[in-house]
């Protein structure tokens, strides 16, 4: 448990650096896959659904704007986002890349300006017709 405790604290406090930091003083790349027993376009549409993040995004609190559908480009969603029970701001993003079902890519800003964001999720289909979740 208390490993655990201590990869949460390291990882928030690298967040809240890079947050804090001018954007030219750090570049953080986070990556995670995930193979989900569903098909494609029913992870496609479930993972850029922003009100569906609570349900699996630890740190949303809750979802404005284009949240209710996959977000198309040029759609913005607004994420209220939290650490622990602590709500601790808003994040400002704009679809800018769907190609439905492979590709959902958003660029995002807090709520100061200080620092932005850009993930990229992309969808494949694997050889026992799973979906292959990737989130850059």
């Amino acid at each position: 448990m208390q490993n655990l405790q201590a990869k949460i604290f390291i990882f928030l406090s690298l967040l809240f650096y890079s947050i804090a930091a001018p954007a030219e003083t750090i570049q953080t790349v986070l990556v995670n896959e995930v193979v989900i027993n569903k098909p494609i376009d029913e992870v496609f549409n479930y993972a850029t659904t922003a009100d569906n993040w609570k349900q699996w995004h630890p740190n949303t609190f809750d979802t404005q704007g284009a949240s209710d559908h996959s977000a198309t480009e040029g759609e913005e969603i607004v994420e209220l986002i939290k650490v622990g029970r602590i709500r601790v701001g808003k994040l400002f993003w704009t679809v800018t890349q769907h190609v439905e079902p492979t590709l959902w890519q958003i660029n995002g800003v807090d709520q100061t300006g200080a620092a932005q964001f850009l993930i990229t999720y992309t969808f494949s289909t694997t050889e026992d017709n799973a979906t292959l979740f990737r989130r850059e």
